[in-house]
């Protein structure tokens, strides 16, 4: 049965979480509490398995069929979807640690603790003059952040 907006948004929950199916396994599970999560169901090595894709309505009827149709790619590719999804995310994560500031800090930290405590009290005498001087670390990234690339 194909699923119209209208029938979604009228879905209640009930006594037992209950499905409303759409096509090609995709379905919206309505929870006791009133949750309506979308799920893909797909088979992977012998085994059923099952991925969610979002939640009702942050993710519509036509987007939830789009990221099932991905998801069935992933799946004919011999790829499960949320293991896919994990691996894009540890990538995101690696390509943003690389970038300028994370090494500034460390170099910063490098320096800093290889320093003796004496410079403390001559930072202290002169911040009141010199206050742009003594600018803190996260300053220092957030002007980072605002220069143009």
């Amino acid at each position: 049965m194909k699923l119209a907006y209208s029938l979604l948004l009228n879905a209640k929950p009930q006594a037992k979480r209950y499905k409303l199916s759409d096509r090609d396994s995709l379905y919206l599970l309505v929870s006791v509490t009133g949750t309506k999560t979308w799920r893909f169901d797909y088979r992977l090595d012998g085994k059923a398995c099952t991925y969610t894709l979002g939640r009702f309505p942050d993710l519509s009827l036509l987007d939830a069929r789009k990221a099932r149709s991905i998801a069935a790619e992933l799946v004919a590719a011999g790829i499960h979807p949320k293991a896919h999804e994990k691996q894009c995310q540890h990538e995101t994560i690696a390509h943003h640690k690389n970038t300028l500031w994370p090494v500034c800090e460390e170099w910063l930290n490098a320096r800093i603790s290889n320093m003796d405590n004496s410079w403390r009290a001559d930072e202290n005498a002169t911040s009141a003059c010199c206050p742009t001087q003594h600018a803190s670390n996260r300053d220092f990234e957030r002007s980072l952040r605002d220069y143009p690339s």
